[in-house]
This record gives C-alpha cells, sequence and structure tokens, in this order.
C-alpha cells in the first residue's frame, strides 16, 4: 500500500511477531532503528524488516510518501481500524494497545535516543 507519511510520525520500538514488512521510499526520508542503531532511508531506498526483529521508525523532518508491503497481507486492515476512530479512542492507550496487539504490532518501549 502506499502511505503518505506526516512528518511528525514517529513509532517507538516494537515488534511483529508473525509479519515481516518492506518499505519503498518514493519521496522524503525516513528513519529506522534495527539492530540497534540508526540509519536513513531517503527516495528510491528499500528497508526490509523480518518478523521478530524489534525496530523503530519515524520520518527524518519532513513529509514523506512510502510503498509498503506487508506478508502475510493484513496491515491494512488495522490503518482501516485507526481510521475509524473518534479523537477520545486514539488518546485511549490501553485501547490503542489492545488493537495495535490484535494485528501484530508489540510495543517494546519507546523511541531509541539517536
Amino acid at each position: 500500500m502506499e502511505d503518505n507519511v506526516k512528518a511528525e510520525f514517529a513509532l517507538g520500538l516494537h515488534v511483529h511477531r508473525t509479519h515481516s514488512e518492506t518499505f519503498y521510499i518514493l519521496d522524503g526520508a525516513m528513519k529506522f532503528y534495527i539492530d540497534g542503531a540508526w540509519m536513513t532511508a531517503g527516495a528510491g531506498a528499500t528497508v526490509h524488516i523480518p518478523a521478530g526483529v524489534a525496530h523503530a521508525v519515524k520520518m527524518a523532518g519532513a513529509p514523506g510518501k512510502a510503498l509498503m508491503i506487508f506478508q502475510p497481507a493484513f496491515f491494512d486492515d488495522y490503518l482501516a481500524a485507526i481510521a475509524t476512530l473518534t479523537p477520545a479512542q486514539m488518546a485511549d492507550v490501553e485501547l490503542q494497545k489492545r488493537l495495535a496487539e490484535q494485528y501484530d504490532i508489540h510495543a517494546l518501549g519507546g523511541m531509541p535516543p539517536e
């Protein structure tokens, strides 16, 4: 799926136990924390994160666009689910945690330092 990513997007350290994800950066740059180190991927770069590998992701200071591939496919169901939430539901930490875990997003901590 193609994702328009806001400049303030940041997803702290987490793991997907059953699916892998691949990012093909179409515009802008994204920062990835993988294997204990940060890297920046700009337009034209591809980053693959296998299932079971802890990682964090954030934008590198400006909005961007990425083609995101999930194997097996189902992550778009998570994005569709959160798109229907009210602002109060988006602020509900316990609801967010349950929803994330339902879609194989397991939080491991906050954003690692750069």
